[in-house]
């Protein structure tokens, strides 16, 4: 397997939660890193005025771009546990006078 260069991605998202909305549970922070690759996965909350703010960090780094098909199970580890770490959920709850909404 080949990739055409190695690369690096970073991205960072903030979310400002709206009133009513709290934090119940975020996901542990999610590190691998091997002799071809890293990622980190990075979730916290802080709290702005009133509301809390969910800031998501995330990095991807592919050094190595030639790959012989005895490197596969790790290749494809490693991306699996890209692909678990971009599909963890952050738990909300609503609290104080919600209101029924029709």
């Amino acid at each position: 397997m080949c990739f055409p260069y190695p690369y690096y991605d970073a991205d960072q998202i903030t979310i400002h939660l709206p009133e009513g909305m709290q934090l119940e549970d975020l996901p542990q922070e999610s590190t691998v890193k091997n002799d071809f690759a890293a990622f980190v996965l990075q979730v916290r909350s802080e709290q702005k005025k009133d509301n809390p703010v969910l800031i998501f960090h995330r990095e991807l780094a592919m050094e190595g771009f030639l790959f012989l098909p005895k490197d596969y199970p790790d290749l494809r580890a490693f991306f699996e546990h890209v692909r678990d770490g971009d599909e963890v959920q952050v738990v909300l709850k609503v609290w104080g006078n919600s209101q029924t909404r029709k």
